[in-house]
């Protein structure tokens, strides 16, 4: 099977990402042809023991994060969705089960069966959790170690379990289609999307792409059109395409969007009005696909010295505002596509320092203004708080793009407004390679840190692009942080 774990383990710093997925076995049988088959259906009580658990949570705040603790030592926490009621419901990996979270702090946990393997006959064993929605009155998750969608009832706490390993193997992550039914990736190597009907029966589809991708997530635009990304894990890249999913027969034909452009690592996409936005997963950006042009537009986000890359992996886009998160930076980024800026929320108080420290919060979900996210290691479900203003505030003055030939230079101006009772330290990035670390172009900040003050506070940063970087469009990043919260201002090159 494919094996898609983005964790560091804190203890032996173990790092599994999505750049070297693994395969091991677990593809559909040659003989089997994607087709409508009716899934072998499990209906199972409690496991005898504690059964449903409910618990009172104290959280904790430090700015716009607040962060709920979870019982035990640790739960692993991991797949997070909100209901209409702006309760949260979220994967237990080490129940296994899922925990029911309301706003008032009460936490109820629900175990669900779980057997090892493929066959499913007992409760209770360690799994993997990627996808989880509120469907049909019921809590679904996907659960890639079982090759199973299990659904559990919050009211009677009974599980229901859809077994998937002769048709779908591997279940990773969830979509709600407009139609009422429940589509879902899987992780085998034959690349394949799978429908939940709302009467239980499973359809496969072969999916048509490029040789050795595999489909990681998808989003429906509506009942005739929908998106996803795909990935080639030992390649390591992989593109955008879109499909209708009032697909006749066994198979998918979709149709590869973007061009030339390929994108590294990509796992998450989201799309908003003309934008579609992809994370690059081995990269320390996310990529916007304009609907309207067909051109790709790459937004770094801030760099950190312990790591080549920031590791973004899930996204979720509505209007203007662009949430995903940042696992080996260990943060949660908005990027508002309007004005041009991006805010980087540490998830730590104090933030990490090195590798050893990140928490492993890996999904994230919209809530009510804000972003709620999972803690793997942390143990903990955290959320954002976009309402809340950060203390400062960083723009460019003036135009923020410059159309300028190679060994030219452009100057930039940047404008600090708010107050700050720390030093702000600038920082730079730019979107010439997946690191997002300046080398070709030359980005030289006038001033290494903003004192302790208040605005308006004025600095500017050199661009030059060097002799031996390709024409094309490029995305310079400014940012000034005071480690907890990061602003980023973007300015444009277009480069002959």
């Amino acid at each position: 099977m494919f094996v898609v774990v983005a964790l560091v383990i804190v203890a032996g710093l173990t790092a599994f990402t999505l750049a070297n997925l693994e395969k091991s076995g677990g593809a559909i049988p040659s003989g089997i042809s994607p087709s409508t088959r009716s899934a072998t259906i499990l209906r199972c009580e409690l496991p005898q023991g504690p059964g449903v658990a409910k618990s009172n949570l104290r959280s904790t705040q430090f700015g716009a994060v607040t962060e709920y603790p979870l019982p035990q030592s640790s739960r692993w926490s991991n797949a997070v969705t909100v209901s209409s009621d702006g309760s949260v419901w979220f994967g237990e990996e080490s129940v296994p089960g899922v925990g029911h979270l309301f706003l008032n702090g009460t936490l109820v946990e629900y175990p669900w069966p779980s057997a090892g393997g493929t066959a499913r006959s007992s409760c209770g064993y360690r799994t993997g959790i990627w996808g989880i929605v509120v469907w049909n009155g019921m809590v679904w998750a996907a659960d890639s170690d079982e090759n199973a969608i299990v659904g559990v009832n919050p009211v009677s706490g009974r599980a229901t379990v859809v077994n998937v390993s002769s048709v779908a193997p591997e279940p990773y992550t969830l979509a709600l289609a407009p139609d009422g039914s429940l589509w879902f990736t899987t992780l085998s190597p034959q690349a394949a999307i799978g429908r939940l009907s709302p009467d239980l029966n499973v359809t496969t589809f072969s999916v048509n792409v490029a040789s050795g991708e595999v489909p990681l997530q998808l989003q429906f635009v509506n009942t005739t059109y929908a998106y996803f990304v795909a990935l080639n894990p030992l390649e390591s890249y992989g593109h955008l395409y879109s499909f209708d999913p009032a697909v006749q027969g066994s198979s998918i034909d979709p149709v590869q969007l973007g061009g030339k452009f390929q994108l590294l690592d990509p796992s998450s996409v989201s799309a908003s009005g003309s934008s579609v936005w992809v994370t690059q997963h081995g990269a320390s950006d996310v990529a916007r696909y304009d609907v309207a042009s067909g051109n790709w537009t790459v937004f770094p986000t801030s760099t950190d010295n312990y790591t080549t890359t920031t590791l973004p992996y899930f996204v979720h886009a509505s209007g203007q505002e662009v949430w995903f998160n940042e696992h080996y930076a260990n943060r949660i980024a908005a990027l508002n596509s309007s004005a041009m800026a991006l805010t980087e929320y540490s998830e730590a108080n104090p933030p990490i320092e090195n590798g050893s420290l990140i928490q492993n919060d890996l999904t994230i979900a919209p809530g009510d203004g804000g972003l709620w996210f999972t803690s793997v290691t942390g143990n903990y479900i955290g959320f954002v708080n976009g309402s809340a203003k950060a203390p400062f505030h960083l723009s460019v003055q003036g135009a923020d793009s410059a159309a300028l030939g190679r060994g030219g230079t452009v100057d930039a101006k940047l404008l600090v407004q708010g107050a700050w009772p720390r030093p702000l330290q600038v920082a730079v990035s730019d979107s010439e390679d997946y690191d997002s670390v300046p080398n070709l172009i030359h980005v030289v900040p006038g001033v290494q840190q903003v004192p302790a003050g208040s605005g308006p506070a004025e600095f500017q940063v050199s661009v030059a692009p060097g002799p031996a970087l390709a024409p094309g469009r490029y995305t310079v990043a400014v940012t000034v942080s005071d480690g907890l919260v990061s602003q980023t201002a973007y300015f444009f090159l277009n480069v002959s």
